[in-house]
């Protein structure tokens, strides 16, 4: 496995313990069996590596030097903690879109099969990963959860039913969990009218959209504001750099909860 991967592994892990980072680094390289799984008509392979009696990781095989995701495995607290999903194509065969969601997916699906065939001392009921995603745009770059909140409600991991995760019990954190939920009714309810929204277009100084805007406040005024972001962001290369200059503004103006480097947690998934 990638030495680069472990170190990621080790300093953004809520479930490793008493394991230390030169441990981890000196594991031996190979996994100890393959782990195969079908997704969208073709078979991935993935290695298990013991790191000791209670830790175990599974790893996609190497493409080009690169894992493409790594999965943490707990016996101690039946969890299984998902690390460095990659959006590159060569992940994913025969899919040159959504590579991040196909191999999420694809993830789910090898956890749920380990758990319930390959290995008896595992029983897994959580499946939790972090949220440090970012999507780049020209020169900057953009902080994926706040994006994706301010177009649809929700991260991109709470379209799979993950949802705050309390790093104590390793389950919902039901504080953090009620702020996740008043994000999706704040972005449900709120209106371009609701807001000054001119203020936050003024700020990409391009007149072209300030008038545009003020004729969608007239003629749609309960036009919901993530509608108004989608449609502004459809051309994202061409747009993302507009976005750039007032998304965070407006995500803090308008209440919603940051929920960027956070733990979510699937809890008591069917295997």
């Amino acid at each position: 496995m990638n030495r680069d991967i472990l170190k990621i592994l080790y300093r953004n892990s809520n479930i490793l313990k008493n394991i230390s980072l030169k441990f981890l680094l000196n594991m031996k390289g190979g996994g100890n069996r393959k782990l195969k799984v079908e997704y969208n008509n073709h078979t991935y392979v993935f290695e298990e590596n013991e790191i000791n009696d209670n830790y175990y990781t599974l790893s996609s095989i190497e493409v080009d030097g690169l894992d493409c995701v790594v999965v943490l495995i707990s016996t101690e607290d039946n969890i299984a903690e998902i690390h460095s999903i990659t959006n590159s194509k060569s992940c994913m065969a025969n899919t040159n879109e959504n590579i991040g969601s196909h191999l999420l997916k694809l993830t789910i699906k090898m956890i749920k099969k380990y758990a319930s065939k390959y290995n008896q001392k595992v029983n897994i009921n959580k499946i939790s990963l972090g949220d440090m995603s970012i999507k780049k745009c020209g020169s900057h770059y953009i902080k994926l959860t706040k994006m994706l909140i301010l177009l649809t409600g929700h991260t991109w991991y709470g379209k799979y039913d993950f949802r705050p995760r309390d790093n104590i019990t390793n389950n919902i954190d039901k504080y953090q969990n009620k702020k996740y939920e008043n994000n999706v009714k704040i972005m449900d309810t709120l209106t371009v009218s609701d807001i000054n929204l001119i203020k936050y277009i003024k700020m990409t100084k391009n007149n072209n959209f300030i008038d545009k805007t003020k004729d969608t406040i007239i003629k749609k005024p309960k036009m919901l504001l993530k509608d108004f972001l989608r449609k502004f962001l459809k051309d994202y290369d061409n747009m993302c750099e507009y976005f750039y200059m007032f998304y965070e503004q407006l995500y803090n103006d308008i209440g919603l909860t940051d929920f960027q480097g956070g733990s979510f947690v699937l809890c008591e998934f069917q295997n």
